[in-house]
């Protein structure tokens, strides 16, 4: 089961560009290529997956997956142009134990899952009561 992003803007256009790219080349590839139509079943597959691999690019594919407990393999990306924040976003998954570069034979490992709602939920909290 494959999601993309729907994207916005011209992200949007890219994404869908890059969506039948995809469909085309798994065409013969056993599986459910999401296409783009209805609603998005990106978290129907987070539960029902026993594995979830990602795009190092997409810091909110990554949080959510990483919410679900499952592994989550990280899909290196060659950027357009060079930036810290893919190396950023893999070392943060990395380091607290939900994400691992992606490996073939699909180990499996356990993880405390992540909560970054709850987080940034109680750091804007805070702030606001440090404000007075």
């Amino acid at each position: 089961m494959i999601a993309a992003t729907r994207g916005c803007g011209s992200d949007a256009r890219r994404s869908a560009k890059a969506g039948a790219a995809m469909r085309a080349a798994l065409s013969d590839t056993p599986g459910w290529i999401w296409d783009g139509q209805g609603a998005n079943p990106l978290f129907a597959f987070l539960k029902a997956a026993d594995h979830v691999l990602v795009t190092e690019d997409s810091a909110n594919m990554a949080t959510e997956a990483a919410s679900t407990g499952r592994p989550v393999h990280l899909l290196p990306m060659v950027p357009r142009r060079p930036s810290p924040q893919f190396a950023r976003l893999r070392e943060a998954r990395e380091a607290s134990g939900a994400a691992r570069p992606v490996d073939p034979a699909l180990p499996v490992w356990t993880y405390t899952p992540l909560d970054e709602t709850r987080r940034a939920a109680s750091a804007v909290l805070e702030a606001f009561a440090a404000r007075g």
